[in-house]
């Protein structure tokens, strides 16, 4: 409007900022479900240890379970199982991401030893604008080392 030069590399710059934008949205939900299988393939590896050496904690009678972690709720075995579900679901139909969302939003709210881990990936999904490439990477990691423990100790209980 001013007449000044440089319309193109604005205009440049807003289309690489979009796309950006999708590409990061993209990557968090492909994290989240690469490390939500990776948890499934070990749930299920560790099911059939389970299985095959009878050696499981006995529960508490108050519907809880000790780990070298901590306690593992039923409410939170029992939402950390809907994560996993979720996230096969939004894998063969994108459009369910949103119940991957309400699953770690869920899951974030129950008291776990991990508990900020998971409050961090549910974050991150619920905003996503604004969220760092090393946020991202400290999140998913943090969350993949939670996973895999709350896995192993809730392996037992989740049908």
């Amino acid at each position: 409007r001013s007449g000044e030069k440089g319309h193109g590399f604005a205009l440049a710059g807003t289309i690489i900022g979009y796309v950006a934008f999708v590409l990061t949205v993209i990557l968090i939900v492909a994290i989240v479900v690469g490390v939500t299988l990776g948890a499934s393939r070990l749930q299920s590896e560790v099911r059939g240890l389970s299985h095959s050496q009878s050696s499981a904690q006995p529960e508490k009678s108050d519907g809880s379970q000790s780990s070298a972690t901590g306690t593992y709720s039923d409410e939170f075995c029992h939402d950390l199982f809907v994560v996993v579900q979720s996230a096969r679901t939004a894998m063969k139909d994108p459009s369910q991401s949103d119940s991957v969302r309400e699953a770690y939003a869920a899951l974030a709210a129950v008291s776990s030893p991990h508990q900020e881990s998971y409050q961090s990936m549910a974050d991150i999904l619920t905003n996503p604008t604004g969220v760092k490439a090393d946020q991202i990477k400290t999140a998913t990691s943090e969350f993949t080392k939670a996973a895999q423990s709350d896995i192993l100790a809730c392996a037992g209980r989740l049908k």
